[in-house]
């Protein structure tokens, strides 16, 4: 299970020239005893190591952080788009719970660890004809993550595009992502969710998250944009002209996913 999370990974592009990575290295913690080298290969850190506790500890920091996660997405789901939202009938949400789901596939792939769990929790994949993990799950953890140095690129990429929209710039008085203290991120991100913004102000912000999903995120985040985004539509949680697919057709989305997964399993 740990290999195949990082084999159906999709990466972010950058208008700005970031690199981009279709496995993100994992976020630095004091408690954790193992890294990656440059080729990629989980290598013993012998000052980390020297700690008798730390791997209690670092298992310890995994459940609180995924924790975390999964109240931060159970709140954007609540806000955003309403308790009846994660019940309507989706093709491409089954009757799990999704914040079940959505916990219990990064944990069992990433078997408790702190770096593997959060490599899963910015990563896409297709499981059963669904997303994990699911789109909500995947911005609460950018969120959580939002105040570590080495803050994955997908997550710099997305916010990025949308502190850059003319709505959030009103919001946050004209702030860039580079004028925003590494501290202060996660505030200044739970600042601009659509579930806590104006009324008035929350379709624009909700049309700048869509713009950005597209421009800036790989096509499984996207297909799990469109499935939160239709769902919170059908459940008139989110009663404006948001289009919700408007760089592709949700029933295509998959076949082309499917054609992509495909022709990167081929070639590696």
């Amino acid at each position: 299970m740990r290999a195949f999370c990082y084999t159906v990974a999709f990466a972010a592009t950058s208008a700005d020239g970031r690199p981009s990575h279709a496995v993100v290295p994992p976020l630095p913690n004091d408690e954790l005893t193992s890294g990656f080298n440059s080729a990629g290969a989980l290598v013993k850190d012998p000052i980390r190591s020297s700690s008798s506790s730390s791997s209690s500890s670092s298992k310890h920091e995994s459940d609180n952080f995924v924790e975390r996660v999964r109240k931060r997405a159970e709140a954007i789901n609540l806000l955003r788009y309403g308790q009846k939202s994660l019940a309507s009938p989706d093709p491409f949400i089954d009757s799990r719970s999704l914040q079940g789901v959505q916990s219990q596939y990064c944990l069992i792939t990433a078997n408790g660890l702190t770096d593997h769990l959060r490599n899963c929790l910015q990563t896409c994949h297709v499981l059963d004809n669904t997303i994990e993990p699911r789109f909500t799950q995947f911005e609460s953890f950018c969120v959580e993550a939002a105040g570590d140095v080495m803050w994955p690129d997908v997550c710099y990429n997305f916010m990025e595009c949308v502190l850059g929209c003319k709505i959030t710039k009103e919001i946050t008085k004209d702030k860039s992502i580079e004028m925003i203290k590494t501290a202060d991120r996660q505030d200044m991100f739970e600042k601009i969710d659509p579930g806590n913004v104006e009324a008035e102000q929350r379709c624009d912000m909700e049309k700048c998250r869509s713009y950005c999903v597209r421009q800036r995120l790989g096509t499984c985040h996207e297909i799990g944009y469109i499935s939160a985004c239709e769902a919170a539509q059908r459940g008139q949680y989110l009663p404006c002209d948001v289009d919700c697919s408007s760089a592709q057709s949700l029933q295509a989305g998959f076949a082309t996913l499917a054609a992509t997964v495909l022709l990167y399993l081929l070639f590696i």
